[in-house]
């Protein structure tokens, strides 16, 4: 799995038919059943904590809430990714095993990161221009900005986790070393190139918490001076958050089109949505409800996962997803576990609720819920094992 689902979000293998199908989707459906099965198998090996009550609780409402609006196609892509949660806390019981995991991650990022990299530097695969700023965005070998964007940040957060696996045992090659800092460069270059601002602001989330659990904090400073400095004097920054800095700064009074229209969009959906009786508030309108910015019934039509969360199955929904987000943060912040590998779990919660709050991310794509669910499943198997005590020296 770790291997076969970076490349198998590479736009010739999503769009690769298979009497249907595509072979992205049958990745998805194949892995998620496979990991459902063996979870139903070995489930007396599954800890019962609040972390697995609250996502089976999750999981059970979104099930029942088909019974006043949403297919079942549509719930199922909600529901199964979790299954890979469940299959990982059981299987993952050593930092060998973990490691192995993000191993075959980081390999499987390979051509997809270095393809990429080739055709952006060719000028190749180029999306769309932006009318306003005449800004290129780039998708290398993927279908689009947002599905590079994302699986770019997928991939340090991969070399991140190996890195501290393989610092724990204490040796590594210099080959390795230098091939993950140059996965690491064109991960990076391939994101800034694709122009996805909300992974922009996840990336950046992430890399402040890591490197502050790393104590790193000279180079913290360096990048947040950097950081800091780009906001205020780039014009490239300008350009790219034109629709965010302009009505800001006065240029633009019309902030309902901050964010491509996001804020307008946002209010539009809350509007309709209290405007509705109080019992569908409560239990939400329903995953088929019209509450996309455009038209038509699609769950993440409000380009912001907690939003769609919210809407679709109200306060009782909301109050479980936030309960779950909450409940997992608390459960790492206080961990008797290595400062670094929490900067990586903390700095990755984070960025996701960020990149959540802003865009359909780690909920609304499947194979984003995958990850999450991949690297919450590992932490917690290895919490599970009593695998994630403090280092003797750190």
């Amino acid at each position: 799995f770790g291997f076969i689902r970076p490349i198998s979000t590479m736009a010739a293998l999503v769009k690769y038919n298979l009497g249907g199908v595509t072979l992205s989707e049958v990745v998805s459906l194949a892995s998620s059943y496979i990991f459902l099965v063996y979870a139903l198998v070995k489930w007396n090996k599954i800890k019962i904590d609040i972390i697995s009550m609250l996502i089976a609780f999750f999981c059970f409402y979104l099930v029942v809430s088909g019974t006043w609006g949403g297919g079942v196609k549509e719930i199922a892509k909600l529901v199964l990714p979790f299954s890979t949660f469940f299959a990982a806390r059981i299987v993952v019981d050593s930092e060998k095993t973990a490691k192995l995991i993000f191993l075959f991650l980081v390999v499987g990022f390979i051509v997809p990161v270095i393809a990429s990299a080739v055709k952006t530097l060719l000028g190749q695969g180029i999306d769309m221009v932006v009318f306003q700023t005449g800004i290129a965005r780039y998708m290398g070998v993927f279908t689009g900005p947002h599905a590079i964007a994302h699986s770019m940040f997928i991939c340090v957060l991969s070399l991140a986790h190996y890195d501290y696996f393989r610092a724990k045992e204490g040796k590594g090659s210099l080959l390795v070393t230098l091939g993950m800092m140059g996965m690491g460069f064109l991960s990076t270059f391939n994101l800034y190139k694709s122009y996805t601002r909300n992974v922009y602001i996840g990336l950046g989330a992430f890399i402040v918490i890591y490197l502050y659990g790393r104590r790193n904090y000279k180079l913290l400073g360096a990048i947040t001076l950097t950081m800091a400095g780009v906001m205020i004097f780039s014009s490239t920054f300008h350009d790219i958050f034109f629709d965010v800095v302009d009505p800001l700064e006065g240029k633009s009074k019309n902030f309902g089109e901050m964010g491509s229209g996001r804020v307008g969009g946002w209010s539009s959906m809350l509007t309709r949505f209290f405007n509705a009786p109080l019992v569908e508030q409560i239990r939400g309108l329903g995953i088929s409800a019209q509450t996309t910015i455009t038209s038509g019934a699609d769950f993440a039509g409000a380009h912001n996962d907690f939003l769609s969360v919210f809407l679709c199955f109200g306060y009782l929904g909301i109050t479980i997803y936030l309960a779950l987000f909450l409940s997992i943060l608390i459960m790492i912040l206080h961990a008797d576990a290595d400062r670094r590998y929490k900067g990586i779990m903390v700095g990755f919660i984070v960025s996701v609720a960020c990149m959540n709050l802003l865009s359909n991310a780690y909920l609304t794509r499947f194979e984003l819920a995958q990850y999450f669910n991949l690297c919450l499943g590992v932490y917690f198997g290895l919490s599970d094992s009593n695998k994630l005590r403090k280092p003797a020296v750190l």
